[in-house]
C-alpha cells in the first residue's frame, strides 16, 4: 500500500514538475521581499496555510469557473461578472475563517477586519485570478495550436493518400498499354514464326514481372528499367521478323540510380506503337544517357498517323507528363511534338538529392 502510494506520489510530481517549481520560486520570491519590506517574516505554518488557499483560488479560477463561464459567448457577457463576484465573496469569506481557525490553534492576535484588510484581502484574490486569467488563455491557447496542428496533420495525411491515389491512377492507365501491345506482339508472332513464340513469351513474362512487381514500388533502378525496353525492342523485332530500323544505344553511369518505373519504357512501347520504323532511309534512333546528376531519354521516328489528330497518343503523354509532375516537380523537362517529319520525345530529369 505504502508502495502504491509512494508511485502515484512520485508520478504527480514527474507530472507536475514545472508548476511545483513555478510555485516555489514565486513562493520563495514573495516570501523574502514581504519579510524584508516588513522587517518580520510569519511562521512557516501560515505561509502553507494561505498559500494552499490563493493557489487553489488559482487552479478553480482557470480550469473551473473560466472554462465554465466562457464556454458560449452570449451567457459568458453576464455569467463571466456574476462567478468572479462570486468567487471573490467566497475567497474572503474563506480567509476570514481560515484566520480565526489559524490563529485559534496557534494562538496569537486576529487582524482586524477594516477597510485596509478587505481592500487587501480583495486585491489579493484579484491578484491570483489575473494569473488563473492568464493560465486559462495560455492552455487555451496551447490547445487551439494543438488542434490547429492535427487538423493540418490530418490535411497532409489526406493530401498523400490523395496524391498517392493519383500517382496508382496514371500508372494504372499507363500499365495496360504495355499488357495489351505485348499481347498482340505474341499474337503476331505465332502466325508468323511459332519457332519464336518461346522466345517471346518469356521476354513477355520478363516485362510483365517488372510491371507488376513495380507497381508497389516508388522508384525501379535505372539498369533494370534499360534492360525491360530491350525485352520490349526484342519482341517488336520477333513481330516484324527483325525488319524494324531502330538505332538504340544506352549509357549509363550507376544501373543502380532510381527512377520511376515504367515511364521510359512505354516511350519506347509508344515508338513502335505510333511509329513506322519500315524504312531504312528513315531509322528510329533511340538513346539514354544516365549520369550522376540526370537522366536524358531522347526519341524520334517517323510517324503512322497524323500528329494532331492522334488524340491517343496526347493522352498517354498527358499522363506521362503527370506523372512526371508528381514525383519531379520542376525537376524535369518533357518536350515533344513534329520536327519535319520526325515525332521527337525529350525528356530530361534532374536527380533529387535524396534518391
Amino acid at each position: 500500500m505504502q508502495k502504491i502510494l509512494y508511485q502515484n506520489i512520485r508520478a504527480f510530481v514527474r507530472q507536475k514538475r514545472l508548476h511545483l517549481i513555478c510555485w516555489t520560486i514565486f513562493i520563495f520570491y514573495e516570501v523574502v521581499i514581504t519579510g524584508v519590506l516588513l522587517g518580520h517574516f510569519s511562521p512557516i505554518l501560515s505561509y502553507l496555510f494561505f498559500y494552499a488557499i490563493n493557489i487553489s483560488l488559482f487552479y478553480i479560477h482557470s480550469l473551473s469557473v473560466l472554462p465554465f463561464a466562457l464556454d458560449k459567448a452570449i451567457r459568458s457577457v453576464w455569467l463571466t461578472p456574476l462567478l468572479i463576484t462570486l468567487e471573490l465573496i467566497l475567497y474572503f469569506a474563506l480567509i476570514i475563517c481560515s484566520e480565526k481557525i489559524f490563529f485559534f490553534i496557534i494562538g496569537g492576535q486576529e487582524t482586524p477586519i477594516s477597510k485596509t484588510f478587505v481592500a487587501a484581502t480583495i486585491w489579493r484574490g484579484i491578484y491570483f485570478m489575473l494569473y488563473g486569467t492568464g493560465y486559462y488563455f495560455l492552455l487555451h491557447y496551447i490547445a487551439n495550436r494543438n488542434k490547429a496542428y492535427q487538423s493540418a496533420l490530418r490535411a497532409e495525411k489526406l493530401k498523400t493518400k490523395l496524391l498517392r491515389a493519383e500517382k496508382d491512377f496514371l500508372r494504372a492507365q499507363i500499365n495496360p498499354h504495355l499488357l495489351f501491345n505485348t499481347l498482340n506482339f505474341i499474337k503476331y508472332a505465332a502466325k508468323k514464326k511459332p519457332e519464336n513464340v518461346e522466345e517471346a513469351v518469356l521476354a513477355l513474362a520478363d516485362i510483365m514481372a517488372f510491371s507488376l512487381h513495380d507497381n508497389h514500388t516508388e522508384y525501379v533502378a535505372v539498369g533494370t528499367e534499360v534492360k525491360q525496353i530491350h525485352s520490349v525492342i526484342r519482341l517488336n523485332q520477333l513481330r516484324f521478323e527483325e525488319s524494324l530500323q531502330i538505332d538504340f544505344s544506352s549509357e549509363i553511369a550507376d544501373d543502380s540510380r532510381l527512377i520511376i518505373p515504367v515511364v521510359l519504357l512505354t516511350l519506347t512501347e509508344n515508338l513502335f506503337k505510333h511509329g513506322d520504323l519500315r524504312k531504312p532511309a528513315s531509322p528510329a534512333v533511340l538513346k539514354i544517357i544516365s549520369t550522376e546528376e540526370c537522366l536524358t531519354f531522347t526519341s524520334s521516328n517517323l510517324c503512322s498517323f497524323s500528329w494532331p489528330n492522334e488524340k491517343a497518343q496526347h493522352q498517354g503523354l498527358k499522363n506521362i507528363a503527370a506523372r512526371l509532375d508528381t514525383y519531379y516537380p520542376d525537376n524535369y523537362q518533357f518536350v515533344y511534338g513534329m520536327s519535319g517529319e520526325m515525332f521527337t520525345v525529350n525528356l530530361t530529369i534532374s536527380f533529387p538529392k535524396e534518391i
